[in-house]
């Protein structure tokens, strides 16, 4: 997902200073649940580890962290009211703090009845960005030097028209094909933009998703380990 476009321009903005000094993150992920899955074992926690924290609800924590930075605590609660699956929650939800103190929140769904939704918002000291997919989206609202509110939107007309004619699929392949270009540069150059996910930030986001697993036994914050 890091490599969606409307996901890119949300870290370009970010690293812009457009929407100055970043204080906190709303992010959710979630989809209608069990008739999404083609298979028994995509929701058995037995063989995915969990529920929507582990299927939709990971790409997102990825992002939040990919927008936050890493993250030094995590309180959160994990339900199973609506599917009762035994293990595997219909919906998560937790709060991230960064070791700068800066806050994130988020949910993870399988009760998203009004459909596939997938959106972040990202807020300043002097405006926000919000990236989403399905439909892909920006806005961007920050103050301009005369202390003025202003409104930019990205709507990524022509990929919506390329995703009707022939499926979503496209967009993620491409984004498949950035990324693999990114891996292919890193392994040649040693360079690294700074999209590519590595091996920590995923271990990270599985680490951050069973933190709220434990916080909902626990009913208290979870300290993550330290980063290495």
């Amino acid at each position: 997902f890091r490599y969606i476009p409307s996901f890119r321009y949300l870290r370009k903005t970010l690293d812009s200073g457009a929407i100055g000094e970043l204080d906190h993150v709303r992010a959710i992920a979630g989809h209608v649940g069990l008739s999404e899955f083609k298979a028994e074992w995509e929701h058995d926690n037995n063989v995915v580890g969990g529920g929507a924290l582990m299927d939709i609800g990971i790409h997102m924590i990825d992002l939040v962290r990919y927008t936050l930075g890493d993250v030094a605590d995590v309180y959160g609660m994990a339900t199973e009211n609506i599917w009762k699956l035994g293990g595997s929650e219909d919906n998560g939800f937790a709060l991230m703090r960064s070791p700068e103190g800066r806050a994130a929140t988020l949910q993870a769904s399988w009760s998203e009845w009004k459909g596939y939704k997938f959106q972040i918002e990202v807020y300043g000291d002097r405006g926000m960005v919000q990236a989403s997919y399905g439909p892909m989206r920006n806005t961007l609202i920050y103050t301009d030097g005369h202390g003025r509110r202003q409104k930019k939107t990205n709507q990524y007309r022509k990929i919506a028209v390329q995703e009707k004619l022939l499926g979503w699929q496209r967009t993620i392949e491409k984004s498949f094909q950035l990324e693999m270009d990114d891996f292919a540069r890193y392994c040649q150059d040693g360079v690294c933009g700074g999209t590519l996910a590595d091996g920590y930030a995923g271990f990270r986001a599985v680490e951050i998703a069973n933190a709220v697993y434990s916080s909902t036994e626990s009913k208290r914050a979870v300290s993550l380990s330290e980063p290495f």
